[in-house]
C-alpha cells in the first residue's frame, strides 16, 4: 500500500491512501483556482462521512503547517506565520467528515500543492491538491500573454520542484508509518529516539509518540528550539512518561524554561552535558517549588558552579520538593556548594542519594557537608565524593567522615582520592562503631599499598566485627599485592563477615604458586563466606592461579555467583579448569568474564563442553 501511495504522488494525481479500509481522504482531481485578495475553499472529505472531530487534521504546504486541528481545537501556535488569521475549518461539518479548509485573502505566494493529512486510531492518511492563484489584469490581452508565459515557466519549475517535494512527502510518510508502529506497539516501557531517526524531520514526527511510553531517551539529538517547543507540547498533557533523558543537548538560556510545565510530571530527569548554568537552575528551582513528582535529578557534567547550586537549593527547601536522588558530578562546585547543601540536609527533606564526584569541595567543604549529615532531619543513605581532591598526610577528611558513619549513611564512595593508609585507618574508626550502618565502601585508586599489610589488617579487623554491616568493598587500583590480600582474607574468613562483593581490579596480584588465588580459595571453601561477587580483573593470575581458585569453587560451601577474570593472562588450561567448575553440581556461578585473555579456539571449545552440562547455571559469559 505504501508503494501505491508513492506511485500516485509521483504521477501528480490527487488520490487517497488507505492505511485502513475505514478511512479514506478525498480531494478533487481538478486544480483549485483562486484570485488574489479573494477567499477560497480547499475541498477535502472523508469517505463514508466518517466523523473527524476526534482526529488530527493537518493541512501542509511543503514543510509549512498551514493549519493544525488536534484534541478538538485549532493549534494556532504551530501554524506558519504567513497563514495566521487566514485559515479555518468548518467545525460544524467535521462530524460529517468534511475537513475542507477556508483560506482568506489569497496571495500569489499561496499557490502550490496542499496536503490534507488526517490521523486516526488506524493510522495516518493524506491526499494532495493544487491551488492556482491568478491576478485579474485590466487589459485582458496582456493577462493572456502573461498567463501563457507563466504557464510555460510553471511547467519547468514544477518539474524541478516536484522531485524534492516528492522526496519530502515520502520522508514524511515514512516517519508517519514509524510513528504508527510505535503507537500500536505492545512494548511501551522505553523509547530511544535515535534508534528510529537521526534527522530533525524524523524527530518532529516521532516526538508526539513519547508520552505513550514510561521512559524516553533523547540523548544526543541536537534539538533545535522548534523541536524543544514540540517536545513541550507533547509533555504538557496527561501522559504515561515517568523518566526522561535529554542529555547531550543544548538546553542553556531559555530552552530549558520552554520545557518547564512538562518537567513537573516526571519522576526521573537526566539532563547531563546540556550546557546548563545558573539561569538553568532558576528554571529547575521553579519545578521543585511547584507541585511536582520529581524523585531523581541528574545534572552532572554541567558548569553550574556554586551560584547554580544556590538557586537549586531554594527549590530543594520547598515543601513541594520530594527529590530523593541528586547527582552533581563534574559541575565546578567548591566549598560554598557544600555549605548550601548542608542547610538543605538540616531541614526537613527527602534526599537519600547525593553525588558530588569530580568537584573541588576541599576539606572545609566536606566538614560543612558532614554537619548536615549529622542532622536528625538528614535521611541521606548514599554519598559519592570520588575524585574530589581529598586526602593528604593529615587525613582530616577521613576523620570528619568517620564521625558521620553512625548516621543513616549506607554507601560511601571515596575513590580516586589521595587518602593513603593513614586516612583509611581513621575512616575505619568510624566503621567500628556499633551504630555504623555502612554497607558499601569504595576506595578504588586511593594510593593504598605503601603499608599494605597494615592497611589490610585494619580492614580485616572491621570485617571480623559482629556488628559490621559492610557488604561491598572496592579496593581496585591499589598496590595491595599478594601479601595485602593474605591479611585481608583473615577478615573474610570470620563468621561475622557479611561481605558479598569484593573488587580487587589491578591490585598487582599474582598466580605464581597459587599466589592470592590460594588465599581467596581458602576463603571460598570456608563455611562462613557470604561472597557472591569477586572481581580479580587486570591481575597476572595466569592458569595456575585460576586452577587453585576453581578447586574451591566446586565445594558446596561456595556461593559465588559472579567471577570476573578479564585481562588475567589466561590460556587454554584456565578454560579446562572453568569447564570442570561449571559442570559441577556444587557451583552457583551465573556470570563469568574472561574477556581480553588468550584462550584460543581450543580453550573456548573446552569451555563450551562445560556449558552443555545440565548442572551449568551460567547466564552471562563474556
Amino acid at each position: 500500500m505504501f508503494l501505491c501511495v508513492t506511485l500516485l504522488i509521483l504521477a501528480g494525481f490527487i488520490k487517497t491512501g488507505s492505511v485502513a479500509e475505514s478511512l479514506k481522504v478525498i480531494v478533487p482531481e481538478d486544480t483549485v483556482v483562486a484570485h488574489v485578495d479573494e477567499d477560497v475553499v480547499l475541498p477535502c472529505s472523508l469517505q463514508k462521512n466518517i466523523s473527524a472531530e476526534d482526529m488530527v487534521v493537518s493541512w501542509l504546504k511543503k514543510e509549512m503547517t498551514v493549519h493544525l486541528y488536534e484534541h478538538r481545537a485549532d493549534m494556532k501556535d504551530k501554524q506558519a506565520e504567513s497563514y495566521r488569521g487566514r485559515t479555518a475549518l468548518f467545525k460544524e461539518e467535521l462530524k460529517n467528515g468534511n475537513v475542507s479548509l477556508k483560506l482568506s485573502a489569497v496571495q500569489l505566494s499561496d499557490e502550490g500543492f496542499y496536503t490534507c493529512l488526517v490521523v486516526s486510531s488506524s493510522g495516518p492518511q493524506s491526499a494532495t491538491l493544487y491551488l492556482k492563484v491568478t491576478y485579474v489584469f485590466a487589459v485582458w490581452k496582456i493577462a493572456l500573454i502573461c498567463t501563457s508565459l507563466l504557464s510555460a515557466a510553471l511547467i519547468v519549475f514544477v518539474a524541478f520542484v516536484n522531485r524534492k517535494k516528492i522526496q519530502r512527502m515520502l520522508t514524511g510518510v515514512k516517519y508517519s508509518v514509524v510513528a504508527s508502529k510505535l503507537i500500536f506497539s505492545d512494548k511501551k516501557d522505553e523509547l530511544d529516539l535515535r534508534e528510529h531517526s537521526k534527522t530533525e524531520e524524523g524527530y518532529r514526527r516521532l516526538i508526539p509518540v513519547i508520552p505513550r511510553y514510561t521512559k524516553a531517551r533523547l540523548a544526543g539529538c541536537n534539538f533545535s528550539k522548534e523541536l524543544i517547543i514540540t517536545l513541550r507540547n507533547a509533555l504538557v498533557p496527561d501522559n504515561s512518561l515517568e523518566e526522561l533523558e535529554i542529555s547531550d543537548n543544548n538546553l542553556q538560556c531559555s530552552r530549558l524554561w520552554i520545557l518547564l510545565d512538562g518537567l513537573k510530571k516526571l519522576r526521573t530527569l537526566k539532563i547531563t552535558h546540556c550546557k546548563l548554568n545558573k539561569e538553568s537552575c532558576d528554571t529547575l528551582q521553579s519545578v521543585l517549588q511547584s507541585e511536582n513528582r520529581l524523585k531523581i535529578l541528574d545534572l552532572s557534567n554541567n558548569d553550574l558552579q556554586d551560584a547554580g547550586v544556590e538557586e537549586l537549593c531554594k527549590g530543594l527547601k520547598s515543601s513541594h520538593c520530594k527529590l530523593e536522588t541528586l547527582r552533581l558530578a563534574v559541575c565546578s562546585l567548591q566549598e560554598k556548594s557544600c555549605d548550601l547543601l548542608r542547610s538543605v540536609l538540616q531541614q526537613e527533606n527527602s534526599l537519600k542519594e547525593l553525588d558530588l564526584s569530580n568537584n573541588d569541595p576541599k576539606d572545609a567543604g566536606v566538614e560543612k557537608l558532614c554537619e548536615g549529615l549529622k542532622s536528625e532531619n538528614c535521611k541521606l543513605e548514599q554519598l559519592r565524593l570520588a575524585q574530589c581532591k581529598l586526602g593528604g598526610e593529615s587525613g582530616e577528611p577521613c576523620t570528619i567522615l568517620a564521625s558521620v558513619l553512625n548516621t543513616t549513611l549506607k554507601e560511601l564512595d571515596l575513590s580516586y582520592n589521595d587518602l593513603k593508609e593513614s586516612g583509611v585507618e581513621k575512616l575505619c574508626e568510624g566503621l567500628k562503631s556499633q551504630h555504623c550502618k555502612l554497607e558499601t565502601l569504595r576506595l578504588a585508586r586511593c594510593k593504598l599499598g605503601g603499608e599494605r599489610e597494615v592497611l589490610s589488617s585494619i580492614l580485616a579487623s572491621v570485617l571480623q566485627l559482629e556488628h559490621t554491616s559492610l557488604k561491598e568493598l572496592d579496593l581496585s587500583y591499589n598496590d595491595l599485592q599478594d601479601s595485602g590480600v593474605e591479611k585481608l582474607c583473615d577478615g573474610l574468613k570470620s563468621p561475622h563477615c557479611k561481605l558479598e562483593s569484593l573488587r580487587l581490579v589491578h591490585c598487582k596480584l599474582s598466580g605464581e604458586n597459587g599466589g592470592s588465588c590460594t588465599k581467596l580459595a581458602s576463603v571460598l571453601q570456608s563455611g562462613h563466606t557470604s561472597l557472591k561477587l569477586l572481581d580479580l580483573s587486570y591481575n597476572d593470575l595466569q592458569d595456575s592461579g585460576v586452577k587453585e581458585l576453581c578447586k574451591e569453587l566446586e565445594t558446596s560451601h561456595c556461593k559465588l555467583e559472579t567471577l570476573r577474570l578479564s585481562m588475567c593472562n589466561l590460556g587454554e588450561a584456565s578454560c579446562v579448569s572453568l569447564a570442570s567448575l561449571v559442570n559441577s553440581d556444587q557451583n552457583y556461578l551465573k556470570e563469568l568474564d574472561l574477556s581480553n585473555n588468550d584462550l584460543e579456539d581450543s580453550g573456548v571449545k573446552e569451555l563450551c563442553e562445560g556449558l552443555k552440562s545440565s548442572h551449568c547455571k551460567l547466564e552471562t559469559l563474556r
